[in-house]
């Protein structure tokens, strides 16, 4: 009778143990998955920042070739007058409109 006492509780403590393992198994996978998903979303959150890189590379040289452009004074100065005559002639006609309305 004590035999079949003894091979009755190894059973029993075998099965704790599954259970144990059980639980820790499903424990692991639960965390893999959570860690899959955060590795997903730092992937995409890469690429995006990458292309956000590109384009700021992009802006940079679109720049530094507006740099290389320079207006002189001078012609600042032509422009900025060449608009005020427009202006003023925009401001006539304006008038004129008015006067006839």
């Amino acid at each position: 009778m004590d035999s079949s006492v003894d091979v009755l509780k190894k059973a029993n403590d075998l099965l704790i143990k599954a259970k144990r393992l059980a639980d820790k198994f499903d424990k692991l996978n639960h965390t893999l998955a959570a860690r899959d998903e955060k590795i997903i979303s730092l992937q995409k959150e890469n690429l995006e920042k990458q292309s956000r890189i590109l384009i700021l590379e992009q802006e940079v040289a679109s720049l530094k070739l507006g740099s290389l452009v320079s207006v002189s004074e001078e012609e600042k100065r032509e422009v900025r007058q060449k608009l005020n005559e427009h202006i003023k002639e925009i401001d006539k006609m304006i008038a004129k409109l008015s006067a006839e309305g």
